[in-house]
């Protein structure tokens, strides 16, 4: 009798055993998955980027440090353009805008000391007319810069596609000319370089082409 229940017990303590050795393993094998899940949602979330955030520069002189970013909202698109000087005043500015940045520089084209910064914006739709933004740094903010006429020598013959670029102390703007009859797709007047210089008109900068 004693025999059967020594088995019975032996059998017993197995049993008991086997069942809290799965349970235990079972435990580790789940917190194995959840830290598994854990380092998977925290890399998809260290590296996920803001695509909201279109065009995006830097630039530097010797007194200014200046982002230039443009962002979605609702209803169109927004320049940030944030402008550190090296006295430690900051300008933030926020333009909106129709289109798309394409490029951004500095300048001094009128030679008095005090850094510009132009920003070229390209509109939309089948012309995508050029337009520029500028402006000089003071102390007290921004003074903006403005563009003069398109001179009329090229008023007929222009439908935009107009890009930019700066040469020394000049401002150089690029079109093409189109004939009568051209698609907006295809000019055939051949091509213009209009030369632009900074200038002060009834204290207002103003960049003025070079007429012909």
């Amino acid at each position: 009798m004693n025999f059967y229940l020594n088995m019975f017990s032996r059998k017993t303590f197995l049993l008991v055993l086997m069942v809290l050795t799965f349970a235990a393993c079972k435990r580790d094998s789940n917190t194995d998955e959840v830290n598994t899940d854990v380092v998977e949602l925290q890399g998809v979330k260290t590296s996920t980027p803001d695509t909201s955030f279109g065009f995006s520069k830097k630039l530097a002189t010797e007194n200014l440090h200046i982002s230039i970013k443009t962002k979605d909202f609702e209803g169109g698109k927004m320049i940030n353009l944030i402008i550190s000087q090296r006295d430690g005043g900051n300008i933030n500015k926020k333009i909106k805008i129709d289109g798309e940045i394409i490029d951004a520089f500095t300048a001094d084209l009128n030679g008095d000391g005090k850094d510009e910064v132009y920003i070229f914006n390209q509109g939309e739709g089948s012309g995508s007319y050029g337009n520029l933004y500028g402006y000089q740094a003071e102390t007290s903010g921004l003074d903006s810069i403005s563009m003069g006429d398109l001179p009329a020598l090229y008023r007929d013959k222009y439908m935009g596609h107009d890009s930019f670029a700066i040469d020394g102390k000049q401002l150089l703007r690029f079109i093409p000319l189109y004939n009568e009859i051209d698609p907006t797709c295809c000019p055939t007047g051949g091509k213009a370089t209009i030369k632009y210089k900074l200038a002060n008109v009834k204290g207002k900068l103003v960049l003025v082409a070079e007429q012909k």
